[in-house]
């Protein structure tokens, strides 16, 4: 299935660009699996010592960065299943650091947090698999900016990447 291309400039919102030209694949699915691959390859390679590391006084630890970046697919990957079945409402946003705030993630292990992006990820290739061009091609409004399903697949690939590359380049992991 080659309709899953990467979204024209017209699909998303400006801010998303940064994101999605950090991603060298032009077919959907390969991209999830490549970022899948890429970011679980990091993970596991964590010593726990540093799973509650902060590279900065105020910045997150590094399972908050990894609870991030499953929120964030979580939601996003809701978007894209609400607007590829035709949601008309718009769908609200939602704010990293009152979500971050509403966790202890001393209560979740760093093991957990990375078999929950390991499923989490898998349910959502297969998500995007089953959509068809026409599912894929809706525009839908999120957090008040129109967006094609397409698009928020491709933006759940280069979200996790940016902050996969944040933990390899400021964290050390």
């Amino acid at each position: 299935m080659k309709y899953h291309f990467k979204p024209n400039d017209d699909e998303y919102p400006v801010f998303y660009k940064g994101y999605i030209d950090t991603l060298e694949d032009k077919d959907l699915l390969p991209t999830l699996r490549n970022e899948k691959k890429y970011a679980l390859d990091l993970f596991k390679k964590i010593p726990l010592e540093k799973a509650n590391y902060q590279y900065q006084e105020g910045k997150w630890s590094v399972k908050q960065v990894l609870l991030h970046i499953i929120d964030t697919e979580m939601v996003f990957s809701y978007r894209a299943l609400a607007i590829s079945r035709g949601e008309t409402q718009e769908l609200p946003g939602f704010d990293q650091d009152e979500y971050m705030a509403e966790v202890n993630v001393d209560e979740t292990t760093l093991s957990e947090l990375i078999q929950c992006f390991d499923h989490l990820r898998s349910a959502n290739i297969i998500l995007f698999s089953m959509l068809r061009k026409q599912d894929l091609d809706k525009i839908g409004v999120a957090s008040g900016y129109s967006v094609s399903a397409r698009t928020l697949g491709y933006f759940i690939s280069g979200h996790c990447k940016y902050h996969v590359n944040i933990l390899k380049d400021r964290y050390g992991v």
